[in-house]
């Protein structure tokens, strides 16, 4: 599988209970020495369980030549969180850059995580 992106840039995943109101929600926390990572962060934990697909499938339409949304913001996104894409790379809120590879891998590591 190559090396994981969640390490790459020290994203730690964590699924929370809330037992008194049976919620289940998920956080994503930075590691804030490595470049990236708090961007990368605050987008998991904006997309949270609820988008990451609707962002991997306009990722691959982008890596695929196909017609894709440029502009990208969650649901809960404010001013421009949102995410850029811009082949071959991804940026977000139009300050860190990353390939939209590691961007496609990051979102299935964190759909697999949810899923478990």
């Amino acid at each position: 599988m190559g090396m994981m992106i969640k390490k790459k840039y020290g994203l730690q995943f964590e699924k929370i209970t809330d037992k008194e109101f049976d919620y289940i929600s998920y956080s994503c926390s930075p590691t804030p020495s490595i470049p990236g990572s708090g961007f990368l962060a605050l987008l998991l934990d904006m997309v949270s369980d609820e988008e990451p697909e609707f962002l991997l499938e306009e990722i691959d339409a982008a890596l695929n030549e196909k017609e894709f949304e440029e502009y990208y913001f969650p649901n809960n996104a404010q001013g421009n969180n949102g995410v850029h894409i811009s082949p071959p790379n991804a940026i977000i809120k139009e300050a860190f850059a990353l390939p939209l590879t590691e961007l496609k891998i990051l979102l299935e590591e964190w759909i697999d995580f949810i899923n478990a």
